[in-house]
Formats: C-alpha cells, sequence, structure tokens
C-alpha cells in the first residue's frame, strides 16, 4: 500500500517522540550496569574462579579443639613443601608479617577469654599473622578479619607473643594441631619444614562451669535436690571446684536429705583429703540407705564403708 505524505509526515514525527525515550532508556541501563561493576569491584568478583569450587594447591584445613567448655578453632591454608631439602627460608619472609598459610590470611577464633602463653586473649574472631626470625618467631593475633596481607595494620594488633623455634621431624605440609590437651590448658603447635612453634593455651573452666551450673539452678523447680547433686558430682568427678561442689551438695541436701547426696558429701570431703568428715557423712549415708529398698545400693555402701 503506497504511503500519502500525512502518514509519512505522522511516521516521522513518532520517530522523535521515540528517540527521547529510547536514549532515556539506554542511559537508565547504562547506570545499572555500571552500579553492578561497582559491586563487583566491592566483593572482588573480577576473578573467574570466585564462582567456582576448584582444587587448591595449598587446600583449606579447619581444626577445631574443646579445652573444658571453651572452643578454639583455626582455620588455613597448607602449603607445602617439594621435600626435605627444600629450604623453608625460600618460602617465608623472614623478619616481616606473615600469614602462615598461602594467599589467604589465617583465622583463629575462641569462644571465650584465654591466656596465650602470659598474655590475656578476649573472646573473638582474629587475624593470626606470624614474624619469622632465626631464633624466635613472634606470634600475631589481629582483631582486622584481613583478607590480604597488604591490609595488615599494627595499630589492630590484640596481642603479641615472642616463641621460641624448635626442631622437629620433617612435615611436608604446614600444619597447626592442639596436643598435650588437659582440662584446663593445651600447646597450640605449628609445624612446617624442620621448625615447630608450640604455644602453651590456659583456660578458666572453673568460672566458666560455676556460670553454667547457676544458670541451670535458676530455672529448675524449688524441689529439684538433684540438680545440685549433679552440680556437685561434676566438681568431684572433675577433681575441681571441690568448695563449690560442698556448697552445692549442702543444697541439695537442705531440699532432700538421702543417701545419695550426703554419700556424695562423703565423696567430697575424701577427695579433699578431710577423711575424718569423709568417715562421718559415709557412715550417716550408710544408715540412711538402710531404709532404702535398694539392696545393691545399701552393698555399695557398706563395700565402701568396710574400705
Amino acid at each position: 500500500m503506497k504511503q500519502t505524505p500525512l502518514l509519512k509526515k505522522r511516521g516521522f514525527y513518532c520517530f522523535l517522540l521515540f528517540v527521547p525515550l529510547m536514549i532515556g532508556a539506554c542511559n537508565q541501563k547504562s547506570g545499572e550496569t555500571k552500579t553492578e561493576t561497582n559491586m563487583e569491584n566491592l566483593t572482588d568478583t573480577s576473578s573467574p574462579d570466585r564462582h567456582m569450587q576448584l582444587p587448591e594447591a595449598s587446600p583449606l584445613s579447619i581444626v577445631t579443639q574443646y579445652i573444658g567448655v571453651t572452643e578454639l578453632t583455626v582455620r588455613y591454608h597448607r602449603p607445602g613443601l617439594y621435600n626435605d631439602s627444600d629450604a623453608l627460608s625460600n618460602r617465608i619472609p623472614y623478619n616481616e608479617i606473615w600469614s602462615p598459610g598461602h594467599h589467604l590470611i589465617t583465622k583463629f577464633s575462641t569462644s571465650d577469654s584465654i591466656m596465650i602463653k602470659d598474655k590475656m586473649l578476649p573472646p573473638g574472631l582474629y587475624s593470626l599473622l606470624m614474624i619469622p626470625g632465626e631464633k624466635a618467631w613472634v606470634m600475631v593475633f589481629n582483631t582486622d578479619t584481613l583478607f590480604d596481607i597488604r591490609q595488615y595494620d599494627e595499630k589492630n594488633d590484640a596481642l603479641r607473643i615472642s616463641i621460641d623455634v624448635q626442631k622437629a621431624g620433617f612435615t611436608k605440609d604446614l600444619t597447626f594441631l592442639f596436643c598435650d590437651i588437659q582440662p584446663n590448658s593445651a600447646i597450640m603447635a605449628m609445624n612446617w619444614g624442620n621448625v615447630t612453634i608450640r604455644v602453651p593455651v590456659f583456660i578458666n573452666n572453673e568460672k566458666k562451669i560455676i556460670q553454667t551450673f547457676e544458670a541451670a539452678f535458676a530455672k529448675a523447680g524449688k524441689d529439684d535436690w538433684q540438680i545440685y547433686m549433679h552440680a556437685a558430682n561434676y566438681c568431684l568427678e572433675g577433681c575441681t571446684t571441690l568448695d563449690k561442689g560442698l556448697e552445692w551438695i549442702d543444697k541439695s541436701i537442705a531440699i532432700k536429705e538421702n543417701h545419695a547426696n550426703v554419700w556424695e558429701k562423703a565423696e567430697l570431703y575424701a577427695e579433699k583429703g578431710d577423711y575424718k568428715n569423709a568417715v562421718i557423712y559415709g557412715e550417716k549415708a550408710n544408715e540412711l540407705a538402710k531404709t532404702s529398698p535398694d539392696a545393691a545400693r545399701q552393698k555399695h555402701f557398706d563395700d565402701d564403708i568396710a574400705m
């Protein structure tokens, strides 16, 4: 169909009206793309492997250890040496700040306040860094959870300690571990090459235990003598906070005296070395047990008293 001059003019005017809309849409789209690009820069997703899980030359490792009720975790990467002739000095920068891992910063976390060597470290998440030396290394706990060692700022160090270097058998892959585990302490070690760094860690479990039980007491019923006995038994089994154990067993007895909690009191005194009171309460528990229908428990008390 042949277009008339009028239709041609109308088409031209429609085109003029449509052009600004197209330009505006393009500008708006360009702004959206710029914003996304900025966000990509902020999240550092320019590398194509950011969204892919690929094998790493220095694989991630996470080691977690409970000391009492305190959780300690080290999250790090494990670079390896080729063999025992591959000198560690070729891999680490001596007398400079260094992350004991690969390209990502090693992280350390603790759920409670701890003593590292002879200094206090509050609970939290830290970047774990080191300054290697010939005879001693400095271990650094920094409050910034860094991504890159170039972001390190000494002003944010929460703790620095010096540790003597020890020689050890060859370890191919950098390794963090906890050893010599005790109820209130452990050794945090880092082994690599023929070097080992061993750091003593101390935990105040008694304070945490008392807080845990007192929180449970607050929720217990007024006639619940068992919960106080359970707390006292924990002190007895762990040979810790025995005075608190005696305090708690007295509360159990005050609620309901029976052969079980009186015998617990005898055992607490025995653990403290107070054998005079241990015998007194042991004999009292034996008498209370005679009124119990549990013959097996009675025999148990008789045998222990005879000892």
